[in-house]
């Protein structure tokens, strides 16, 4: 049984399509790009999965697990084991982030805080290259771009999800960032997780051990492979790979 199995989905959005017939199958352990021009569906494909309710499912099935989701609100998936990190991390003024990272431990983990919550909060900051004082601040505000993604993959570490979407975690950032945000992600890899990466940034596949690489276009997936799939893209461009399957 595979951890995620889309098949044949069909979504919209204001009544326009955004995904078309995909299908897509990620098992514990591996690592899949997604790649593909503007506009291809990629972040529609990241907001389905996780059910934004503002994409419209018109057919086609998403399991979890073994199990159907289409029905499901994000933050019951949220609770199964899933989690995306976005492309732009919201600032949120008034809101302490250790007082957020308790909800979450209460709502998502359905665990309640206990003595040591905070004793092992700042060793947790500390982990992903965060300062301790950053707890004390309001969530995200003020934060660097690369601050705002380690912010990302502290609650990430936190939730311990089964499936990591990452939604261009690297947009922004310079190399030495990038290089600091894929160490911390790939202690948080484990066999018993997958990943699925948005990106267009060489740097950041280089870094992490991808097994599967998709290509969408007009919110189809075109073509499915490995690493050499995303090699041939880099050295020639989309025109090949589009033009075969015109």
């Amino acid at each position: 049984m595979n951890l995620l199995d889309i098949k044949n989905l069909i979504v919209s959005v204001n009544e326009k399509r955004v995904l078309n017939n995909v299908n897509l199958s990620v098992n514990k352990g591996e690592v899949h790009i997604i790649l593909g021009p503007n506009g291809s569906g990629k972040s529609s494909l990241s907001m389905s999965i996780l059910g934004n309710p503002k994409y419209k499912i018109e057919s086609g099935e998403i399991f979890f697990e073994g199990e159907k989701i289409n029905d499901l609100k994000p933050d019951e998936r949220a609770r199964k084991g899933m989690f995306l990190c976005f492309q732009q991390v919201q600032e949120i003024e008034g809101l302490v982030y250790k007082d957020y990272l308790r909800e979450l431990k209460t709502k998502v983990k359905n665990e309640k805080p206990d003595l040591m919550f905070n004793m092992n909060l700042g060793k947790k900051f500390g982990e992903v290259g965060l300062n301790e004082s950053h707890m004390m601040r309001y969530l995200n505000e003020g934060f660097s771009g690369g601050e705002k993604k380690k912010s990302e993959l502290l609650q990430m570490k936190f939730l311990n999800p089964k499936l990591i979407i990452l939604d261009e975690i690297d947009s922004g950032l310079d190399i030495d960032a990038i290089r600091s945000v894929c160490a911390s992600l790939k202690e948080l890899l484990t066999e018993d997780k997958a990943v699925i990466i948005i990106t267009h940034r060489e740097e950041v596949i280089r870094e992490l051990n991808v097994t599967h690489v998709h290509v969408l276009r007009n919110g189809e997936n075109i073509k499915t492979g490995n690493i050499e799939l995303f090699n041939e893209i880099n050295k020639k461009g989309y025109s090949d790979i589009l033009k075969g399957n015109d």
